[in-house]
Order: C-alpha cells, then sequence, then structure tokens
C-alpha cells in the first residue's frame, strides 16, 4: 500500500510539473460540486488532496475538514491552514460516528476495489448525521474519453464505477432520495467542434433554398404588319403592295424553316426544365438523407463523448 501510495504521489507530482493537468481545470469541476452543499455546515473530503475543496468550502462559509492516506498532501493542506488529518479512511471512519453534516469524495473510489467502494459508502452513513449528504464523484464509463485515455493514464487506477453501481452502494447502505448525474463542467471540449461541422440548417434557412425558377421562353417572330388603312396614300398602298409581294416571294419560306426551329428550342427548353425540376426534387431527398445521417452521427458523438466525470449523491434519513 505504501508503495502504491508512492507512486501515485510521484505520478501526480509529475503531472503538474509537466503541465498536463492543472490546478485550474481542477478547482472548476470541484467548484461546480459545491452547489450541492448548500445548508450542511461541517463537510468531510474523503481524498482530501492538496485541500482544492477544502478551500473552495471555506470560502463558501463551511466549517472544511479533510483526511487523505497521503502525509505530503496532509501536509499541504496544513500548511494552508485548513483542518485535515492523516489516516486510511476505512479505519478512520468507523471512529467518526454522526460528526458530519456532508461528505464529499471525489476522483477516490476508482482507486478501490468494490468490496472496499461498498464498506466506504457504508463508513460514511454512519459517520453522518441523520439528513446528512454523501456525493461521490468519479470517472464517468459511459465516456469514450475516459475508457480510451483518462482511466488507463494512471496507474494506481482499479476499476471504473458505473452510476447504477453507485447507486446500488447508497441503496443498500441506508441512503434514501438517491440521485445521479455528470458534472457538466467535465465536457469534453472536443465535441462542440464536431458538433458544429455537422450543424444542420432548417429546411425553411434560405441559404438551402433553391435560387428562383427563371422560366425561358422563345419570342414569336413578328407578324407581317397589317395593311395601310383607308386613308393612306396611294404612295403608302403601292409600297405595301410591294413588299408583301417580296417578303411572300422571297422571304416567307425562309422565315417558315426559322420558325420550325423555333419549335425545336421550345420543346427543348421544356425538356430542360423538366430536368431541372427532377434534380431540385433528387437534391432535396439527398438533402433530408444527408440531414438524417447527420443527426444521428451527432447522437452517436453525443453518446460516446459524455462527461467525462458522473457522481450519485443520496441523504442519510433524518429519522433512522
Amino acid at each position: 500500500m505504501t508503495q502504491q501510495l508512492d507512486l501515485e504521489h510521484r505520478y501526480y507530482d509529475y503531472l503538474y510539473r509537466q503541465g498536463y493537468t492543472s490546478n485550474v481545470a481542477l478547482r472548476k469541476v470541484l467548484d461546480w460540486y459545491l452547489r450541492y452543499f448548500d445548508g450542511f455546515h461541517r463537510v468531510l473530503d474523503i481524498g482530501c488532496g492538496n485541500g482544492e475543496f477544502l478551500g473552495i468550502l471555506q470560502a463558501a462559509g463551511h466549517e472544511a475538514v479533510g483526511v487523505d492516506i497521503d502525509p505530503a498532501m496532509v501536509a499541504a493542506c496544513q500548511h494552508q491552514g485548513f483542518t485535515a488529518y492523516e489516516a486510511d479512511v476505512m479505519s478512520w471512519l468507523p471512529t467518526q460516528t454522526g460528526q458530519y453534516d456532508a461528505i464529499f469524495s471525489s476522483n477516490v473510489i476508482e482507486h478501490l476495489d468494490a468490496k472496499t467502494v461498498a464498506a466506504l459508502v457504508s463508513g460514511a452513513y454512519q459517520a453522518l448525521r441523520p439528513g446528512g449528504l454523501l456525493l461521490l464523484g468519479t470517472p464517468n464509463p459511459e465516456s469514450a474519453i475516459v475508457h480510451l485515455h483518462e482511466y488507463w493514464r494512471d496507474p494506481t487506477h482499479v476499476r471504473l464505477y458505473s452510476r447504477q453501481v453507485l447507486e446500488f452502494f447508497l441503496h443498500n447502505a441506508g441512503f434514501g432520495e438517491v440521485q445521479s448525474a455528470v458534472n457538466s463542467e467535465t465536457n469534453w471540449e472536443g465535441l462542440a467542434p464536431m458538433l458544429d461541422a455537422l450543424q444542420i440548417t432548417a429546411p425553411d434557412d434560405p441559404a438551402r433554398q433553391p435560387p428562383p425558377r427563371q422560366h425561358h421562353r422563345v419570342a414569336d417572330l413578328h407578324s407581317w404588319p397589317a395593311a395601310p388603312g383607308p386613308g393612306s396614300s396611294l404612295r403608302q398602298r403601292l409600297s405595301f403592295r410591294l413588299l408583301h409581294v417580296v417578303f411572300k416571294k422571297l422571304m416567307e419560306p425562309y422565315l417558315d424553316l426559322v420558325r420550325l426551329d423555333l419549335e425545336h428550342h421550345r420543346q427543348h427548353i421544356v425538356q430542360l426544365e423538366a430536368q431541372v425540376d427532377w434534380q431540385q426534387r433528387r437534391l432535396a431527398t439527398m438533402q433530408q438523407q444527408v440531414d438524417q445521417q447527420g443527426q444521428q452521427l451527432g447522437n452517436n458523438l453525443r453518446f460516446l463523448y459524455q462527461a467525462r466525470e458522473g457522481f450519485v449523491y443520496g441523504y442519510k434519513p433524518k429519522v433512522a
């Protein structure tokens, strides 16, 4: 046990010195839990580490007490003026019957086997006053990031605990109003960019609407002008008749060919417009399929990349 403790201490000291983790991120995660301790005066932090949560509790007006098996961490807490005890919590808790209004522990139980965790929960029950709160935070086994990276980067981890297992441990120890959730401060920062890349616009978004249809038509040839009226001059009537003869004999045969060609163009345009309509319907169907697939992929990503830390909490009945 001493060798494991020394390994854990040196490992986390290495992480901090190399910049792989920071107190800023840790404090944000711990500060998120503070809301659950409103109304609970004397709070015990099991596995208090360097006193991060003790400082958060004390700043909020709680009487904070810590316990940790690591003498260097306990010394760091005491150096900051916090009340902290160096002890094996499994043998120390039975000496604390009814001493606390609430008990907190974060990122501790994954270092323990299931039998020890069940005993820890029962010991916490005894150390709480009636109506007291127990809250346990631990890496979330439903998160792919935890499974693929975070759990394995600590050589002293023993196993992960699902929220359902922890709920059972609390129920089995006598706690009531047991609930579980995830710490939203531990959401993986890489998830949002992936979801943004899959952003699905609404069907009525102007950016997704096809451009307005422009219906093209081939203009008809101008018809031959009407003959001069009764009041026209002789010159006008003769000119019209002369031009009409020339038109009929020399130009009209060619104009018939032009009209036939124009009709062919009209039919071709109708066919092209029908093809455009079909392509737009096809594109709309394909866009709908892409939207559905994108939504499904987004749901899959949310399922895989859940918050990295889950927690369970329950209350000791006010009347035993």
